[in-house]
């Protein structure tokens, strides 16, 4: 049994199967993004602008180079994949693997960078404090009665303070800046997901 329009174009759309999955593929796709974008507006501009909820700067989350050097490798893998078509078009199989594996290694690359910050959030902490400061750093240790932050350098600053010991007494919330941290967190991890 043939599958229909497989071999030969549709005759109302002058379209084959492939090419027409391909195109609902990315119409859904941009459906996607696009409620994932409005989202995070509506989150953003419903933020408050002051407090422990209000909607920070991304920079002093984020890493702004190696966010910047990732989106560099993602283009990239959109170019070569282009390129690895190309060359299938044309028949040259030696460019076409080329160009695929270069696809791949970028997807990798752009996992593993993914990863290092991932990884990066995980391992840092907002201390939520009973008076409403909210310290953040890397946790020292944990114990049942206190524990050890290594708080963030201040504004202008590349130099960690020194450790700072918190009795557990002190401390209403204490969290990794995971997506259930803040909205922020939950729209940056669904988005970069």
């Amino acid at each position: 049994m043939d599958i229909p329009y497989t071999v030969t174009p549709r005759s109302d759309t002058g379209l084959w199967n492939a090419k027409l999955g391909i195109w609902l593929f990315l119409a859904s796709e941009v459906m996607l993004f696009g409620a994932l974008f409005s989202s995070y507006i509506l989150l953003r501009v419903g933020a408050p602008e002051t407090g422990p909820f209000a909607w920070p700067k991304g920079s002093t989350f984020l890493n702004v180079p190696i966010g910047t050097f990732n989106t560099a490798v993602l283009i990239t893998s959109s170019i070569t994949m282009v390129l690895s078509w190309a060359s299938l078009k044309l028949k040259n199989f030696n460019r076409f693997k080329l160009f695929q594996g270069l696809t791949v290694l970028l997807g990798l690359t752009f996992l593993c960078v993914k990863g290092f910050e991932y990884h990066a959030k995980f391992t840092h902490y907002g201390v939520f404090l009973n008076d409403g400061t909210v310290v953040t750093g890397h946790l020292e240790s944990k114990t049942d009665d206190q524990i050890v932050l290594l708080p963030d350098p201040e504004a202008g600053s590349h130099e960690h303070p020194p450790a700072r010991t918190i009795a557990t007494s002190q401390i209403s919330r204490l969290s990794a800046f995971g997506p259930w941290y803040s909205a922020f967190f939950a729209i940056y991890f669904t988005l970069t997901g």
